[in-house]
């Protein structure tokens, strides 16, 4: 289950300065993870609201930490009206980034920090 002191530190995501200074961001939806595993973001952890148990099989790398969240803490941190359950705490290198950019011919998931 996921700490209060987790949550504090996920919200805080939300504004744009936090996430310069933590250099973290979140992703939020099956597929923006999915994608974000295949490119080896380092995933910190990820989250799924209770009301979504079958989310955690739609995961494609099992090697991450899924762990499960209370549906009203699962609303205090998600950004969209209708969400899928699911989010993920990521590291936001830069030069991660453009590394990836490098590779012209992959897909490139990049986090608005």
């Amino acid at each position: 289950m996921i700490s209060k002191n987790k949550i504090k530190l996920l919200r805080s995501l939300g504004t744009k300065k936090n996430r310069e200074n933590n250099n973290k961001s979140i992703l939020e939806g099956v597929r923006l993870i999915n994608e974000s595993i295949k490119q080896n973001a380092q995933i910190k952890g990820i989250w799924i609201s209770k009301e979504f148990n079958n989310l955690k099989n739609q995961i494609i790398n099992k090697n991450h930490l899924i762990d499960y969240i209370e549906v009203d803490d699962f609303k205090l941190l998600s950004n969209t009206e209708h969400s899928q359950g699911i989010i993920a705490e990521v590291n936001t290198n830069l030069n991660h980034i453009t590394n990836f950019a490098k590779k012209l011919n992959e897909n490139i998931v990049v986090v608005d920090s």
